[in-house]
């Protein structure tokens, strides 16, 4: 089975304390026009159950696997799509951008996934199981609906560590000298 990617729409918001962007990766409905580079279809995610392959799945920048910025904390099922709490990591210049560009709504969510079942109905794929690999935060857009619904992140953020490094050689250097 090879990995396939579904991308969403707009983000919403970002709760800044915890540094989170909650978001609906998956929306339930459609049907949606996509296509997997074999050619356009309709596909519709209804009622879908997921499984993850790892306990907290990465959360990367645009389906990157070397450009992680965090990991998925919660990750659930509702009756209108999947559901999931992305904590950015902290120190981290690019999970920051994430964290900024997500709460000025300019990231979209996207997800990539394994089919593991599925059925046709009426020239429609509906998807019924899937294994989530990643959620990505990117700027394309292919599944309406899915999207940032909050961004918590901290109001005044941690020194990085390149600035915490910096106030170490200084204050080395100042007490060298005294």
């Amino acid at each position: 089975m090879s990995t396939l990617v579904r991308t969403s729409s707009a983000l919403a918001a970002v709760r800044h304390p915890e540094r989170i962007i909650a978001v609906r990766a998956v929306p339930f409905g459609g049907p949606v026009r996509v296509d997997d580079g074999a050619g356009p279809y309709l596909e519709q995610w209804q009622a879908t159950t997921f499984e993850t392959l790892r306990e907290q799945p990465p959360v990367l920048l645009d389906h990157d696997v070397r450009r992680p910025v965090g990991k998925v904390v919660r990750l659930e099922r509702r009756a209108d799509g999947i559901y999931a709490d992305m904590r950015m990591t902290d120190g981290l210049a690019a999970a920051d951008d994430a964290l900024a560009l997500a709460a000025d709504g300019v990231y979209r969510v996207s997800v990539g996934f394994t089919g593991l079942r599925h059925e046709r109905s009426g020239g429609v794929l509906v998807r019924r199981h899937v294994a989530i690999h990643e959620i990505s935060l990117t700027v394309e857009q292919a599944l309406p609906g899915a999207h940032v619904l909050e961004v918590r992140a901290q109001s005044a953020p941690r020194p990085r560590w390149d600035t915490a490094r910096a106030w170490l050689r200084d204050h080395r250097e100042e007490t060298a000298h005294e």
